[in-house]
Protein backbone atom coordinates (compact mmCIF):
# COMPACT_ATOMS: atom_id res chain seq x y z
CA UNK A 1 0.00 0.00 0.00
CA UNK A 2 0.98 3.39 -1.47
CA UNK A 3 0.08 6.59 0.23
CA UNK A 4 1.12 10.13 -0.82
CA UNK A 5 2.79 12.95 1.30
CA UNK A 6 -0.39 14.86 1.61
CA UNK A 7 -2.06 12.37 3.17
CA UNK A 8 0.60 11.07 5.26
CA UNK A 9 0.74 14.67 6.35
CA UNK A 10 -3.13 14.96 7.14
CA UNK A 11 -3.34 11.48 8.82
CA UNK A 12 -0.36 12.13 10.98
CA UNK A 13 -2.61 15.44 12.70
CA UNK A 14 -5.27 13.54 12.65
CA UNK A 15 -3.85 10.82 14.94
CA UNK A 16 -2.13 13.59 17.35
CA UNK A 17 -5.62 15.03 17.62
CA UNK A 18 -7.13 11.82 18.36
CA UNK A 19 -4.72 11.28 21.20
CA UNK A 20 -6.86 13.98 23.46
CA UNK A 21 -9.71 11.76 22.67
CA UNK A 22 -8.72 8.24 23.20
CA UNK A 23 -7.68 9.76 26.62
CA UNK A 24 -10.97 11.10 27.46
CA UNK A 25 -12.79 8.19 26.51
CA UNK A 26 -10.69 5.92 28.66
CA UNK A 27 -10.70 8.10 31.56
CA UNK A 28 -14.55 8.47 31.36
CA UNK A 29 -15.11 4.25 30.59
CA UNK A 30 -11.76 2.89 31.75
CA UNK A 31 -13.15 -0.88 30.29
CA UNK A 32 -13.33 0.89 26.77
CA UNK A 33 -9.82 -0.92 26.02
CA UNK A 34 -10.87 -1.15 22.14
CA UNK A 35 -10.37 2.31 21.01
CA UNK A 36 -7.09 2.38 22.63
CA UNK A 37 -6.32 -0.92 21.05
CA UNK A 38 -7.62 0.86 17.76
CA UNK A 39 -5.83 3.51 18.35
CA UNK A 40 -2.40 1.82 18.68
CA UNK A 41 -3.26 -0.19 15.76
CA UNK A 42 -3.43 3.05 13.53
CA UNK A 43 -0.04 4.57 15.09
CA UNK A 44 1.49 1.54 14.02
CA UNK A 45 0.11 1.16 10.40
CA UNK A 46 0.85 4.82 10.04
CA UNK A 47 4.43 4.46 11.11
CA UNK A 48 4.99 1.61 9.03
CA UNK A 49 3.83 3.66 5.74
CA UNK A 50 5.68 6.43 6.75
CA UNK A 51 8.69 4.28 6.80
CA UNK A 52 7.75 2.94 3.38
CA UNK A 53 7.31 6.24 2.14
CA UNK A 54 10.63 6.96 3.29
CA UNK A 55 12.55 4.29 2.15
CA UNK A 56 10.86 4.49 -1.41
CA UNK A 57 12.95 6.79 -4.13
CA UNK A 58 10.00 9.19 -5.03
CA UNK A 59 10.65 10.94 -1.79
CA UNK A 60 13.77 13.54 -1.93
CA UNK A 61 14.52 16.89 -0.15
CA UNK A 62 12.17 18.86 2.15
CA UNK A 63 9.78 15.63 1.91
CA UNK A 64 11.90 13.30 3.28
CA UNK A 65 13.20 15.64 6.50
CA UNK A 66 9.79 16.46 7.06
CA UNK A 67 8.66 12.51 7.07
CA UNK A 68 11.71 12.01 9.36
CA UNK A 69 10.66 14.33 11.70
CA UNK A 70 6.90 13.16 11.45
CA UNK A 71 8.31 9.91 12.47
CA UNK A 72 10.21 11.01 15.36
CA UNK A 73 7.22 13.06 16.86
CA UNK A 74 4.69 9.80 16.04
CA UNK A 75 7.97 7.81 18.02
CA UNK A 76 7.11 10.07 20.82
CA UNK A 77 3.30 9.89 20.76
CA UNK A 78 3.23 6.15 20.97
CA UNK A 79 5.69 6.43 23.92
CA UNK A 80 3.64 8.48 25.47
CA UNK A 81 0.94 6.32 24.49
CA UNK A 82 1.87 3.35 25.93
CA UNK A 83 3.14 4.93 29.28
CA UNK A 84 0.17 6.39 30.13
CA UNK A 85 -2.37 2.92 29.08
CA UNK A 86 -1.60 -0.32 28.60
CA UNK A 87 -2.39 -1.18 25.31
CA UNK A 88 -3.19 -4.98 24.82
CA UNK A 89 -3.39 -6.87 21.22
CA UNK A 90 -4.08 -10.20 20.66
CA UNK A 91 -4.61 -10.88 24.45
CA UNK A 92 -0.75 -9.94 25.35
CA UNK A 93 0.35 -6.49 26.69
CA UNK A 94 2.16 -4.89 24.05
CA UNK A 95 6.53 -3.92 25.48
CA UNK A 96 6.53 -0.53 23.92
CA UNK A 97 10.00 0.75 22.13
CA UNK A 98 11.84 3.69 22.31
CA UNK A 99 14.32 4.63 19.51
CA UNK A 100 13.77 0.61 18.25
CA UNK A 101 14.67 -0.91 21.66
CA UNK A 102 12.18 -2.85 23.78
CA UNK A 103 11.86 -1.92 27.17
CA UNK A 104 11.20 -4.09 30.31
CA UNK A 105 8.57 -3.76 32.65
CA UNK A 106 11.37 -2.40 35.06
CA UNK A 107 12.18 0.06 32.65
CA UNK A 108 8.63 1.08 32.22
CA UNK A 109 7.97 0.89 35.96
CA UNK A 110 10.81 3.89 36.21
CA UNK A 111 9.42 5.59 33.56
CA UNK A 112 6.15 6.06 34.90
CA UNK A 113 7.87 7.35 38.03
CA UNK A 114 9.61 10.29 36.44
CA UNK A 115 7.92 13.57 35.29
CA UNK A 116 5.08 13.45 33.04
CA UNK A 117 6.26 12.87 29.22
CA UNK A 118 3.76 14.54 27.44
CA UNK A 119 3.86 17.74 30.29
CA UNK A 120 7.60 17.66 28.88
CA UNK A 121 7.18 17.87 25.60
CA UNK A 122 4.46 19.88 24.79
CA UNK A 123 4.32 21.74 28.25
CA UNK A 124 0.88 21.51 29.45
CA UNK A 125 -1.19 18.23 30.49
Amino acid sequence: MDITFSGLQKWYVSLFEKYGWVMLSKQNDPLNQTKVDEYARKIEKWLELANNKLRSSSVTGLHKEDIEIMIRNMNKLNNILHNRLPVVAKGGSLDFESDGFIISSNEREENNNKKNVFYDIYGFC
